[in-house]
């Protein structure tokens, strides 16, 4: 989706940019399924949840990917703020496990999510959103790296 994933104010901006949730004020949850090709190797499975919180929202979401061989999970806990009536913010705290074969040793990493939305007009958004953007994260095995991931995304309605 090039980006635009990160304009998104609703329960998935615990997963894409957490700056999505300072403009989102009530309770809701979400669920997402797929199998893809029909076979259940390839499944990716997520939840999403969003709780109202003081002047901001937080959020909760979760993913599994893989099968017996190979499991990636992440689970993201956010908060989102607005500032004003033009600027969203948002950060969020993000687990990753990973496990690669049966001998493999388990991996798990903590490190963090940044994002900002602008409202530039009423119709025009401006949002980017960055991942591990200063490489700082916990990991329990020496040799694994997480990348740094940055979305920018525009939104014209």
């Amino acid at each position: 989706m090039a980006g635009i994933s990160a304009v998104l104010e609703d329960v998935w901006a615990a997963a894409n940019n957490p700056a999505g949730l300072a403009g989102y004020s009530h309770y809701s949850m979400a669920t997402s399924a797929e199998q893809r090709f029909l076979m259940k190797e390839l499944g990716y499975y997520a939840i999403a949840a969003t709780i109202p919180a003081g002047k901001g929202s937080l959020g909760f979401f979760t993913m599994f990917s893989g099968y017996r061989s190979f499991i990636d999970q992440k689970l993201n806990l956010a908060y989102g703020r607005r500032f004003g009536d033009h600027v969203l913010t948002g950060i969020s705290l993000v687990y990753v496990f990973q496990k690669a074969g049966d001998e493999a040793t388990p991996l798990h990493q903590l490190c963090y999510e940044l994002g900002t939305i602008i409202n530039l007009s009423k119709k025009v958004k401006l949002a980017f959103a960055s991942f591990n953007p200063f490489q700082l994260y916990y990991k329990s095995i020496t040799y694994a790296t997480l990348p740094s991931i940055f979305k920018l995304g525009l939104s014209v309605e």
